[in-house]
């Protein structure tokens, strides 16, 4: 008799689901960290009305929607 409890086992598919969400978070916190470096751009413009760059704008709004996809981010 066996001591294994088989309803415990990780399968590939488990591991395969679990590698996909990790990578989803860390493209999501990576995100947010690029926003958050970013941001004084927006807080600049608002202040002086000095534009943000426009690359920075492209890579804010591929961030955003990295996020969350619309534009509430934490």
């Amino acid at each position: 008799m066996s001591n294994v409890d088989m309803s415990r086992m990780v399968t590939i598919e488990d591991r395969a689901a679990q590698a996909e969400q990790d990578a989803k978070a860390q493209a999501r916190a990576n995100a947010l960290a690029y926003l958050a470096a970013t941001d004084w751009y927006v807080v600049r413009l608002a202040e002086t009305g000095q534009s943000v760059p426009a690359k920075v704008c492209v890579k804010r709004d591929a961030a955003r929607k990295s996020a969350g996809g619309d534009g509430d981010v934490e």
